[in-house]
């Protein structure tokens, strides 16, 4: 009873897949918190290297909203930083 974080598919799916999907998510975190270590990162070179890499745009969103990654607009355009790393010009 209550609410849930799932979409009925994934309520429905078999538990191997939903582990699969749980696998590619942790992946795609350990990435995006290697990537951002320093300073913040543009966002479209982070979904170049996230492809290069065979994380899915799906599945980087995922890991992005799991890490509560901070969204900044500069004159270069939109760029991801861990909560906290991102210090005001």
């Amino acid at each position: 009873v209550g609410t849930a974080d799932l979409t009925a598919d994934q309520l429905l799916a078999p538990v191997s897949i939903m582990a699969d999907e749980e696998g590619a998510i942790q992946e795609a975190k350990k990435f995006l918190l290697y990537r951002l270590q320093g300073p913040g990162e543009q966002v479209q070179s982070v979904m170049k290297e996230a492809k290069k890499a065979g994380i899915a745009p799906a599945t980087l969103m995922r890991a992005k909203l799991a890490l509560t990654l901070e969204v900044r607009q500069d004159e270069e355009g939109w760029s991801w930083w861990l909560p906290g790393k991102y210090l005001a010009h």
